[in-house]
């Protein structure tokens, strides 16, 4: 079951990676950087555990195939 939990674990970081935010190497947009991350940090709150039970839906689903 270790494996089948680091599987999960790996799944939600890639889907969370997809929504990563670049940062700009300019200092004049450091404002708009954190204001962005604040709400991707929201994001991440709301949803992660939604896509934590998707993934673990499918993993269910594959073990009782």
């Amino acid at each position: 079951m270790k494996k089948n939990n680091t599987e999960i674990l790996n799944k939600v970081r890639n889907i969370v990676n997809e929504k990563k935010i670049k940062k700009p190497n300019n200092n004049s947009h450091t404002h708009h950087t954190n204001e962005a991350v604040e709400g991707l940090n929201s994001w991440i709150e709301d949803n992660a555990e939604k896509i934590a039970k998707e993934i673990i839906r499918e993993e269910v689903k594959k073990i009782f195939k």
